[in-house]
């Protein structure tokens, strides 16, 4: 259900996001593992990188079963996602 939720979701994001000019994705795992990844998100936001947060992350391992076509939708999104 969730990955269906989710694939739902940012699908029709990515759709919308041609229409929204001042919509920016943010791909958690970069924004929390990459500092030139947040200081070229900071700079298009127009923030000074004097801005000081402190980032927490845990990436989690799901384990039950899910419909893997659909998984496989969800990795072609995330990648469209990724080039938008």
């Amino acid at each position: 259900y969730w990955l269906e939720q989710w694939f739902l979701y940012f699908k029709e994001l990515l759709s919308l996001k041609t229409n929204l000019d001042n919509c920016y994705l943010i791909n958690i795992d970069k924004f929390c593992n990459n500092q030139n990844y947040q200081k070229d998100l900071l700079k298009k936001l127009n923030i000074s990188e004097k801005t000081s947060f402190t980032l927490y992350y845990k990436k989690k391992i799901v384990e039950e079963n899910f419909d893997k076509i659909l998984f496989q939708k969800c990795k072609k999104l995330y990648i469209d996602l990724e080039n938008n």
